[in-house]
């Protein structure tokens, strides 16, 4: 896959998960398709991903399969699991009321990295950095 539809698959993905992107967030993926750092996916956010694109909310030009495999082969990305430990952190988390952004901020703050995310509040429940504006 050519850099350019690589970069808008990704951006498809983020898009997804928030209507625009900042030049901070624009800022991490260029960042990573440099190899200067790395983007961990955290589990569920993948379900979500893999649901939008059954109901046909996201369209990718790769079946969700491929495109998430390519995503962790290109060295970029780096899945981030939904362990124990995750789910213990989210245990603490119940200010952020939906499961699936409790799950995301818990993985985050479990690994002790930032979040890409547009709302600063779950970031900050979470104890993380959030990277958006």
């Amino acid at each position: 896959m050519m850099k350019r539809e690589w970069l808008r698959e990704r951006l498809c993905h983020w898009r997804w998960v928030a209507p625009y992107l900042t030049h901070c967030s624009i800022f991490c993926f260029g960042q990573a398709d440099d190899h200067k750092c790395a983007i961990y996916i955290p589990t569920f956010a993948l379900v979500e991903l893999g649901e939008a694109c059954r109901k046909g909310h996201v369209s990718l030009s790769l079946p969700f399969q491929e495109w998430t495999r390519l995503a962790f082969a290109s060295g970029k990305y780096h899945e981030a699991p939904l362990t124990a430990e995750v789910v213990c952190v989210a245990q603490g988390l119940y200010e952020i009321p939906e499961r699936g952004d409790r799950l995301i901020a818990a993985t985050a703050a479990a690994l002790d990295l930032p979040l890409i995310t547009r709302d600063p509040e779950i970031a900050q429940t979470a104890g993380v950095e959030c990277i958006w504006s």
